[in-house]
């Protein structure tokens, strides 16, 4: 079996590999990481450098390189509300799409139309 590849709906490869799902409070779902599966791609943007030194972010912010912008935390303190762990790395699943041994998963959000019909 190969190793599920994580890729931008422009076809960017921003991770390899992958721990879990975990599910916060308010219902979303994030792939978490670890540094080695991260595949680069990836930088940190202007208006989110401020983390970097600041004291009260609870994660740094990537953004993919690419026109999806996709956005990754990299947790640098524990929240109440999911089961983030520092040093890992968050990808929320319906931004990415996941390739594994030939099968696609890409995961859509509803619309709320969508919940009529």
């Amino acid at each position: 079996m190969g190793v599920p590849k994580f890729l931008t709906r422009d076809d960017l490869l921003v991770a390899e590999g992958y721990n879990r799902i975990v599910k916060t409070e308010q219902g979303e779902e994030y792939y978490e990481f670890e540094d080695h599966h991260i595949a680069g791609n990836i930088h940190i943007p202007d208006q989110a450098k401020w983390r970097l030194d600041h004291d009260h972010a609870f994660y740094e912010e990537y953004r993919s390189k690419c026109n999806q912008y996709v956005k990754l935390y990299h947790q640098i303190r524990p929240v109440n509300y999911a089961d983030y762990k520092i040093g890992r790395w968050y990808i929320s699943v319906y931004d990415v799409i996941m390739e594994h041994d030939g099968v696609v998963t890409e995961r859509r959000r509803m619309n709320k139309v969508d919940d009529f019909f």
